[in-house]
């Protein structure tokens, strides 16, 4: 079902209305981060839609005639992408999902439209699991407009240009030829540490992590630091008694819920988020060694207990699209399941507002990254608005995932 490892996908939408003349529309989205309530989201900006719709997508019948099949599900939305993935290797082209959206009168929507029924579910061992807990897709993940060949090449060469020019405007380096400083190296670490293990300089530490990055041997004690996992002022000792405390709380909170999955005692929300979380861990980072071959690999079992029993236990963020992309390197830095539910449990209490519904968070990070554009780079600014880009939806993984795909996956 997952065949496709295309990152971006065109998209080319039809909107229909009684006799009115029919809207078009073009951009692109990741696959692997738009679900069908992001992509909804998505085309009631595009078309600035204030009324309830029908969606549906473009295909072929056993007999090669063109049909449009209802968009209902995201299994809906994958087949979609997947048939569309097919006609691009037989054709040697892109890959193009042509959609419909047909609109309904506000009243006709809304006399037929009743709450889906739910049969009552078994309930869960552990009481704090909601019966409907938000389900938090991730806002506005587009490309709203398909722009001309060139304008990749232009980014690309732009983005260059704007980032040697924000580095010299903020004097991240006294020399701009001189390389960046060597990572944070063990030796170095220590020299932060007094002589009960406590931290004695976290802003100059963060600094020098900054400027350099940490050495790969020694991520998997900084990044605890870095990430707030401790709470201020704890010792080595205390440290250590801390971490093995979370590590059981964790394996308690994995227990329930797979008790229940054993005894058969599956509720809504249970079969909801191990659906979304299984069909993610699937597909996430599956070339790097460490989730590479068979479905049956382990870490990709471990992937899979971090995040379900993450968005059971976070019920206002629950589980979507995107987090599996940032609890991966935590699990590969950490080398073990406990530690790196821990961690990522500390960077959520960070980032959890950009998976919220309301989009505030993410609407502010494009108005930064907006406003940082027009004072760093107003040329380039210019041209996007020309294109219709100054929305920037195309930066939109870039904000949503802090830059975790844009580079190799050791350096993300």
């Amino acid at each position: 079902m997952f065949g496709y490892s295309k990152e971006a996908v065109r998209v080319k939408v039809k909107k229909c209305e009684g006799k009115l003349q029919p809207e078009l529309r073009k951009f692109s989205v990741d696959p692997q981060i738009t679900s069908l309530e992001v992509l909804q989201s998505i085309l009631v900006k595009a078309f600035d839609i204030k009324s309830d719709f029908t969606l549906s997508f473009r295909t072929t019948d056993d007999y090669g005639q063109e049909i449009y099949l209802p968009l209902l599900s995201d299994w809906d939305l994958d087949a979609a992408f997947l048939k569309a993935h097919n006609i691009a290797l037989t054709q040697k082209s892109e890959p193009c999902v042509q959609l419909r959206v047909d609109m309904r009168p506000f009243a006709e929507a809304s006399e037929d439209w009743e709450p889906p029924s739910v049969s009552p579910a078994a309930s869960m061992v552990n009481q704090s699991y909601k019966e409907q807990p938000t389900i938090a897709p991730a806002q506005h993940q587009t490309e709203k407009q398909e722009t001309q060949t060139g304008f990749q090449g232009m980014i690309m060469n732009q983005v260059e240009k704007t980032f040697n020019m924000v580095t010299r405007a903020l004097n991240l380096y006294d020399d701009p030829n001189n390389a960046p400083r060597p990572p944070l190296s063990d030796i170095e670490f220590r020299a932060f540490l007094d002589a009960v293990g406590q931290i004695t300089n976290t802003s100059k530490l963060r600094e020098v992590i900054y400027c350099g990055g940490i050495d790969p041997s020694l991520r998997k004690v900084v990044w605890k630091h870095i990430l707030n996992v401790y709470p201020d002022g704890m010792t080595g000792k205390e440290r250590m008694d801390y971490i093995k405390r979370k590590a059981n709380e964790y394996y308690g909170l994995r227990a329930k819920w797979k008790d229940c999955i054993q005894k058969g005692m599956v509720n809504a929300d249970l079969a909801y988020v191990t659906g979304m979380v299984r069909k993610d861990v699937l597909r996430t980072d599956r070339h790097h060694n460490f989730y590479a071959g068979s479905d049956d690999n382990q870490n990709i079992a471990s992937l899979f207990n971090i995040l379900t029993t993450y968005a059971l236990n976070h019920p206002t963020v629950s589980y979507c699209q995107g987090m599996s992309d940032l609890a991966s390197p935590l699990l590969v830095t950490m080398g073990d399941e406990a530690h790196a539910y821990i961690c990522l449990c500390a960077l959520m209490t960070r980032l959890y507002p950009n998976f919220l519904l309301d989009g505030e968070a993410m609407t502010l990070k494009f108005s930064h990254l907006t406003e940082s554009l027009q004072v760093y780079d107003p040329d380039f600014y210019n041209y996007l608005k020309s294109q219709q880009a100054d929305d920037l939806l195309f930066c939109y993984r870039w904000l949503l995932l802090e830059m975790k795909r844009e580079f190799a996956f050791d350096d993300a």
